[in-house]
Order: C-alpha cells, then sequence, then structure tokens
C-alpha cells in the first residue's frame, strides 16, 4: 500500500518527517502528501491527545 494510500493520521511519524525534509530542502521533487511543521505539529498534538 503505497503512504498516500493511509489517512493521515495513520501515517507512520517517521515517514511524514521524511517528507517534510524534501518539502524544505529539495522542493523540486515534490512530495506525495501535503506536509508542512504545521500539519505536523496538529498531528502529532492530536496523538497525545492535546
Amino acid at each position: 500500500m503505497a503512504i498516500t494510500d493511509w489517512p493521515v493520521n495513520e501515517r507512520p511519524r517517521e515517514r511524514l518527517l521524511e517528507e517534510l525534509r524534501v518539502n524544505l530542502f529539495a522542493q523540486e521533487l515534490k512530495t506525495p502528501v501535503p506536509v508542512s511543521v504545521r500539519r505536523l505539529s496538529k498531528q502529532w498534538e492530536g496523538m497525545r491527545g492535546g
């Protein structure tokens, strides 16, 4: 199953961090899913129940 087929809240955090690195440092490569610091922070807050 491709990472893009997973619901956002079930994607491994490590994979999303890798996508963020690509988004920040190699933008010409593009990411398969939209990712940003804000999105990651929001997801992690939800995982912590905050």
